[in-house]
Parts: structure tokens; C-alpha cells; sequence
């Protein structure tokens, strides 16, 4: 998982089959250290086991998704702010070098 992160891949599903007990208690140990590490990493763990709810495992996908899209909306908006904030230095630069 942290490689993807440092690849800029922050979106990520983790996914547990039947009875895997080391992902279950490495794995969701590793998710929060990863979290505290990378605060922009987005991970979701569904467990894909008999006991699990289809609406459960739908949910946490579709929960991802969404702070996925808030976060992407997020960064477009830090983008369009710094070139915004580059355009108005520039044109400041250049109404005092012209002065």
C-alpha cells in the first residue's frame, strides 16, 4: 500500500478474503499506521466473507468513492487558488517593472 501512495495512488481497496487472520489483525494494524503516516491516504478494507453484508462491503466502496471525489474537488480547488495567486504576482511584477 505504500508504494501505491508514493506512486500518488491514494485511493485503496483493501480487500480480505475468508478467514484470513493475519490480514485481519496485520492488515487493519498496518492501515492505521499507514493513515498516521500518509493523511491523504484513502483505504478502505472489505472483507469478502460469508458473514459479510453485500450492502456493507457496497457501502464502504461507495464511501471511498465519495472522499475520493471530495478529496480530487479539494485539490482542484488548491490548483485553480495558486494560479490564481500566480496570475496577480505576475501582473503585479509587471505593472512595477513597467511603473
Amino acid at each position: 500500500m505504500i508504494e501505491y501512495i508514493q506512486h500518488d495512488i491514494t485511493n485503496i481497496i483493501c480487500v480480505q478474503p475468508f478467514a484470513c487472520l493475519p490480514n485481519h489483525v496485520v492488515g487493519k494494524g498496518v492501515i492505521k499506521a499507514i493513515r498516521e503516516r500518509y493523511p491523504e491516504a484513502n483505504i478502505a478494507a472489505v472483507d469478502y466473507d460469508p458473514g459479510a453484508s453485500e450492502s456493507n462491503q457496497t457501502n464502504r466502496i461507495k464511501l471511498l468513492m465519495t472522499v475520493a471525489k471530495d478529496n480530487l474537488k479539494q485539490k482542484s480547488k488548491e490548483k485553480n487558488a495558486l494560479k490564481t495567486e500566480m496570475n496577480t504576482n505576475n501582473i503585479k511584477q509587471n505593472i512595477t517593472n513597467h511603473s
